[in-house]
């Protein structure tokens, strides 16, 4: 082969996206292209004579260095192997390598090698492992974002996720972009915001940023475009925006490269399903813990809560939790006159209005047909709790719309309350439950207070007034 052929090869080889070197058979780089020294950081003279083990980390995958050392006496290295390697700059990142064995060859006289970065489809990999073993959100999101970084789209990037109707609130971010670029704050007219109302991408130059120091945080980062995708989870017919991907660009201009625009597509559909998996889980999570008609915390779930809520660690508070139990009088008629459809709307504008009357500071269940039950952390004393109860009798007696009728139920409320670590949940309930059994023989629509005794975990039904415990279940 003449020199100008040789010379030709060498420009092909050089010119080559793909990074290849040149190993000796004393594992001495004798060749690496430019494709090879932009991966690495490296200039041929830098690396030239040099072992190869200098740039890996050997304790990361030993069986890869005993495989170079095998492909030296073989064909090469066939499979795809994975090595940890380091820039010049000290970064980790991952390669898959390839090689062929060249030994004879007197132009190559080695191990000819094949490198590709690993990182994206590594952790694309973690992403779907993520997925399918329902990791928290926010790691899965985070590996997005990983990906989004080491891709082809060279870019910062944040996914915006919120399941409220009044902006963002969550974000999983780069570090590499500010605050105000996160989205977690206000911004008018951003372009995620703009974005998740229209329902389409917005693309934008930084320059025309609306928002001053939106515009100037991102000129500091170097930062020149703004590209917000809004995620759809969901079908068509009831398509949700629960989030956008927002890409930070250091260049201007419309992605014209395939691979790009493939990339980004499927940054965009992975986070679609990442966000549509966890509110799957969220919906699911909740009928478990939540009364299906009425919205309400279930029995299982109030139990929960209340066992939290009497543990001796929040004894130091010094504050009472406090229960009511809440019978509907004449709820039966209600059904027997106008059916069970009147019923259940009776149950849930009654719920409502109990949600009303508790505020904040307590939970609301119901424990099984019109028997509702509510917690109070924070103000569990006598004089609180009566007030309450008031509050719960006066707006459940008035009249409810039921669509085909105007029906009037009232309300009983039996209450008792102790400090945490002074006895059990059920102990607390059935001293409710108590009261409302005396608060339904002084004639409806009252209340009564119970008090929890020493005893009431062994013989409850022995006791005078008491009610056998009902199932937690």
């Amino acid at each position: 082969m003449g020199d100008d052929e040789l010379d030709f090869l060498r420009r092909v080889v050089d010119c080559t996206p793909a990074a290849l070197m040149i190993v000796d058979d004393a594992g001495c780089v004798t060749y690496v292209n430019q494709a090879a020294e932009q991966l690495f950081g490296y200039t041929f003279d830098e690396v030239r004579g040099r072992s190869f083990v200098d740039f890996m980390d050997v304790e990361w995958n030993p069986i890869a260095l005993e495989s170079v050392v095998s492909a030296m006496a073989s064909e090469g290295l066939r499979d795809p192997m994975l090595f940890r390697v380091f820039t010049k700059a000290g970064d980790p990142f991952i390669v898959e390598v390839t090689a062929n064995s060249q030994l004879d060859d007197p132009h190559i006289g080695g191990l000819l090698a094949y490198v590709r970065p690993w990182d994206e489809q590594w952790l694309l990999d973690r992403v779907l492992e993520a997925i399918a073993g329902d990791e928290p959100l926010g790691t899965t999101l985070e590996l997005l974002v990983q990906v989004m970084r080491r891709s082809v789209l060279s870019a910062d990037g944040a996914v915006l996720h919120d399941g409220s109707d009044d902006g963002f609130r969550r974000s999983v971010v780069s570090p590499a972009l500010s605050d105000r670029q996160r989205g977690v704050v206000a911004v008018i007219d951003a372009p995620w915001e703009l974005a998740r109302k229209l329902g389409e991408p917005v693309q934008c130059d930084v320059a025309d940023l609306a928002d001053d120091e939106l515009r100037r945080d991102a000129v500091e980062r170097g930062h020149q475009a703004c590209w917000a995708f809004p995620v759809v989870v969901g079908d068509s017919g009831a398509a949700a925006v629960p989030g956008c991907l927002v890409l930070w660009r250091s260049i201007l201009g419309p992605l014209v490269d395939e691979t790009q625009i493939l990339s980004l597509d499927r940054l965009v559909r992975l986070t679609g399903l990442v966000l549509e998996r966890s509110r799957a889980a969220a919906e699911l999570r909740r009928a478990a813990h939540h009364d299906p008609l009425t919205g309400l915390v279930n029995r299982g779930r109030f139990f929960d809560l209340l066992d939290d809520a009497l543990r001796p660690r929040r004894a130091p508070t010094g504050r009472p939790v406090g229960v009511l139990y809440v019978d509907l009088d004449r709820f039966k008629a209600v059904n027997d006159d106008h059916g069970h459809g009147a019923g259940d709307r009776t149950l849930v504008e009654v719920s409502l209005r109990l949600i009303g009357a508790v505020g904040v500071g307590g939970d609301v269940a119901r424990l099984g047909g019109d028997e509702l039950a509510v917690i109070c952390r924070e103000s569990g004393s006598s004089e609180d709790l009566a007030a309450l109860a008031d509050r719960i009798i006066a707006a459940v007696v008035e009249p409810i719309d039921v669509g085909s009728a105007t029906v009037t139920v009232g309300a009983s409320v039996g209450f008792a309350s102790a400090l945490a670590g002074t006895c059990t949940a059920d102990d607390l309930v059935d001293a409710a439950d108590r009261a409302l059994f005396e608060a339904k023989r002084a004639g409806k629509g009252t209340w009564r207070e119970g008090r929890v005794r020493p005893t009431d975990a062994e013989t409850p039904a022995a006791l005078p007034g008491s009610t056998v415990r009902r199932s937690r279940r």
